[in-house]
């Protein structure tokens, strides 16, 4: 049976079997010597080994930081125009250049989106009325008036807790219903008044607009007051910032 030496520049090992050899892990560039070869041979060079041959892979060649920043915004970017571009700078100092101003603009977009993301409380307060009008006990309430029959109207209490936002022009849909939940349809009220933040934190009840709208749809005479919905649905802002806060 054939007999392998194995040499790693300094030392030699061996003699291995083939199947010794396969169990050692030899590589493509290991020195083998066996009777019947006159010098030391690499591994690859030797058929019967080949086989047995564990691949190496090529050294790994670390990207700078600013390469790999420049590889992820190539990412968000088009990556096939930007390294067109790339190709038609003559000089290592322009590539340079071109590199650190696209990840400026890939820094600049970035920061937008954050923002973009995350609006401003004003903002908040602007597209989200529903969020900072907080109504109570709204209703709806019929009164008698001489001589012109039943009448209803719009009741309750409204509080701008916004720091920054004045709202107006509320819109409020109405739903009817019967005892037995049954709707009746729907109307529209408005109340053109300006809501301005409230400044006054200490009197709970200064804070507070009140709500008082005549109706002067018809109403169906089935209606039950306490199933009755109602919700803001629409609201305005005031461009001038009111509050002082």
């Amino acid at each position: 049976m054939k007999k392998y030496f194995v040499h790693n520049g300094k030392d030699q090992d061996g003699p291995y079997t083939i199947e010794e050899l396969k169990a050692k892990g030899i590589t493509s560039k290991t020195n083998v010597w066996f009777e019947g070869i006159s010098t030391w041979t690499e591994a690859q060079f030797i058929p019967e080994l080949k086989e047995l041959l564990i691949s190496t892979p090529p050294p790994f060649e670390k990207k700078s930081t600013i390469n790999q920043a420049f590889d992820n915004a190539k990412k968000v970017i088009d990556k096939d125009y930007v390294n067109e571009i790339e190709k038609k700078i003559p000089n290592k100092i322009g590539k340079k250049v071109f590199k650190y101003v696209l990840l400026f603009l890939a820094i600049c977009g970035l920061i937008m989106l954050v923002f973009s993301l995350n609006p401003s409380e004003e903002k908040k307060e602007e597209n989200n009325p529903e969020l900072y009008l907080e109504f109570s006990d709204l209703k709806i309430e019929n009164r008698s008036y001489s001589g012109s029959g039943l009448r209803w109207r719009l009741t309750g209490k409204v509080i701008n807790k916004a720091r920054f936002v004045t709202y107006k022009d509320l819109k409020f849909e109405v739903e009817f219903y019967t005892s037995s939940k049954k709707s009746l349809g729907k109307i529209e009220l408005n109340d053109f008044r300006e809501f301005i933040p409230s400044v006054d934190v200490d009197d709970r009840y200064s804070k507070y607009y009140y709500i008082d709208i005549d109706i002067e749809q018809e109403i169906p005479r089935e209606i039950n007051e306490r199933n009755t919905i109602v919700k803001l649905i629409d609201s305005d802002i005031v461009e001038k910032v009111k509050s002082n806060q």
